[in-house]
């Protein structure tokens, strides 16, 4: 089996998968930060744990695993660093410490990239040679798939035009800078903004979740 596991901001997701890319098993839960990495990648073996235990499986059965995480990455020494969305997260070593627990290759990969690959691999995207996926979830970004290939760029974060400046001064963001898109179009924007004007009664705010 390949494991999955998307970190966001605001949720996490797991998919158990056979290696042609049939889902064989998933879950999600809220992301719940405790602003303590370890903490927060103990809880998550664990979930994964009860979802191979639900699934008749144990961790000899893991091939893989494959973790997609907001950016920024520091690829050569595999770390997260300081994603905006995910409190207390400063130098996560996630690669190591997941190898660790499950004995098995570990690959990290930027959220975006991660989707653009799913995408020119198994779904809108198959066949192109070119293309741009662009999420919207607690944050924004891209990835970018070049000539067939995987575009990360000289850092390892292209696409990344969440915290491209739209605005001066502009919004505060949670990358602590002020005026990027994200600070106006990412969820967790638009969830304050809903918040703020909406009344209380509103079926917007009800479908949100924000009521």
């Amino acid at each position: 089996m390949f494991l999955g596991i998307d970190i966001g901001g605001s949720k996490i997701a797991y998919a158990l998968c056979q290696p042609s890319g049939e889902i064989v098993a998933r879950w999600r839960r809220p992301t719940e930060a405790s602003g303590d990495p370890a903490t927060d990648l103990a809880r998550m073996v664990a979930d994964v744990r009860s979802l191979l235990a639900k699934s008749g499986l144990d961790d000899r059965k893991l091939l893989r695993v494959g973790v997609s995480v907001p950016g920024p990455l520091d690829r050569e020494r595999q770390r997260v660093i300081r994603p905006p969305n995910l409190r207390g997260w400063e130098s996560v070593p996630v690669v190591s410490l997941l190898a660790a627990e499950f004995g098995c290759p570990i690959t990290l990969e930027n959220d975006a990239n991660a989707a653009a690959l799913a995408e020119h691999r198994f779904g809108a995207g198959q066949g192109a040679r070119d293309l741009a996926y662009l999420t919207m979830s607690t944050g924004v970004g891209a990835g970018l798939i070049l000539g067939g290939r995987l575009h990360r760029g000289r850092s390892g974060n292209a696409g990344e035009l969440g915290h491209t400046p739209v605005e001066w001064p502009g919004e505060p963001c949670a990358c602590g800078l002020r005026g990027c898109l994200e600070a106006y179009v990412g969820g967790a924007a638009l969830s304050l903004r809903l918040r703020e004007h909406a009344p209380d009664d509103s079926q917007t705010l009800r479908l949100a979740g924000e009521r």
